[in-house]
């Protein structure tokens, strides 16, 4: 068995057991659906204009279409799904009946849509807004030709997939475009809005064509933020939008093995320690704290695999273990003197390392046209810093 083989099946094998790409996750119990929020009548505002924090917030990891599950044969349980709502009530700025929470079979277009046109009447000028989603990302056809207005090089519109989308002829149906979304972001006139977004623009919605399809896919993330921030140009204030995403344009999402989605995960475990995070010691926990927080736990996250697979490399090389890898130490026999430096077992695993990494991007870019990286970014158009959470 050649090195390159053995470390890209170590390394496929490690990557499915500790996590996999954002649209092929991890294998756990399927948890019982909860409903959704009620979308009741409008609640007046607060006569002394007190800030008021709402949401709303939407995953998807089981659709209506089994092929499209996330992942396909085990989806993820909705506790998984609702971590930020569970923190945000926790807190004394959030309260239950200003959220609205819609997971799985209640995560569908109308319902999405519904909610936000609900928050619409909710919302006031002076209220914090916040919506979160997570699931399936995809590209269409622009029908309106409005994308080339902007970017004459942009022909389509980028969508979120919710419960019910699906695809027949390589058509979406029930499909949110980011045009949707921003009109209906345009409507939520709050203070201050933040969207957050993870998902994985491959999966079971996107097809591995040819190449320039490819590369077309990887500009989903730059034109999202364009196009749902864009109604905005007619505010005389501003857009006063913060937009987190959860990969870099060209890369895919990776699910971590026990917290499902490391953005969201991340993002739910600084609101629930947030005086901790409180670096600036103003008694709020911002929404720009939030980010830079919850971008290194999103790193450890996904650093954490692999720094599992180093430790395992390390023992069986300290303990004259690596019967498929033998030939490494004769590869590296003739630097001995690295030794002296560098504990050879420490050496080999670091070089090994290296070759299973690189031997798994490389798989995931031939079966996917990218690579994987979670890399956590930030779109910041809120004058100074959003206040989440009032300590």
């Amino acid at each position: 068995m050649s090195l390159m083989k053995a470390a890209m099946m170590l390394g496929v094998a490690l990557l499915v057991c500790g996590g996999s790409m954002q649209c092929m996750m991890q294998h756990v119990p399927i948890a019982q659906s909860s409903p959704a929020v009620p979308m009741n009548s409008p609640s007046p505002l607060s006569s002394d204009n007190a800030t008021q924090h709402y949401a709303v917030i939407c995953a998807c990891s089981r659709y209506q279409n089994p092929n499209y599950n996330i992942p396909k044969f085990s989806p993820a349980p909705e506790s998984k799904l609702r971590v930020v709502y569970d923190a945000l009530v926790l807190t004394t700025s959030w309260e239950a009946d200003h959220i609205i929470l819609l997971l799985n079979q209640n995560a569908t277009k109308q319902n999405i849509l519904s909610a936000l046109d609900v928050m619409s009447s909710r919302v006031g000028p002076d209220d914090v807004f916040l919506f979160t989603w997570n699931g399936h990302g995809s590209r269409i056809a622009d029908s309106d030709g409005d994308e080339a207005e902007r970017d004459p090089d942009d022909l389509y519109d980028e969508v979120i997939c919710p419960y019910d989308t699906e695809k027949s002829n390589d058509t979406l149906t029930n499909s949110i475009t980011d045009d949707e979304l921003g009109y209906y972001f345009s409507r939520i006139h709050a203070k201050g809005r933040c969207l957050i977004f993870e998902s994985c623009l491959s999966g079971g919605l996107v097809d591995q064509q040819t190449s320039e399809q490819q590369k077309e896919a990887t500009a989903f993330r730059t034109a999202f933020l364009q196009d749902i921030t864009a109604y905005d140009t007619m505010d005389v204030e501003g857009n006063n939008t913060i937009v987190m995403m959860s990969t870099l344009p060209t890369t895919l999402g990776r699910a971590t093995y026990t917290t499902h989605s490391p953005l969201l995960y991340a993002v739910a475990h600084t609101i629930t320690h947030s005086k901790r995070y409180d670096k600036n010691d103003d008694g709020l926990l911002s929404v720009e704290e939030v980010f830079r927080k919850s971008r290194q736990l999103t790193f450890v996250q996904s650093s954490l695999m692999w720094m599992l697979i180093w430790v395992g490399e390390y023992l069986v090389y300290k303990h004259n273990l690596y019967m498929l890898f033998s030939f490494l130490p004769k590869l590296v026999q003739n630097y001995r003197f690295l030794d002296k430096l560098v504990p050879m077992p420490l050496l080999l695993a670091t070089v090994l390392l290296i070759m299973v990494y690189g031997g798994v991007q490389a798989i995931m870019k031939m079966m996917n046209g990218h690579y994987v990286l979670n890399w956590p970014n930030m779109q910041d158009d809120f004058p100074g810093e959003l206040p989440l959470i009032q300590l």
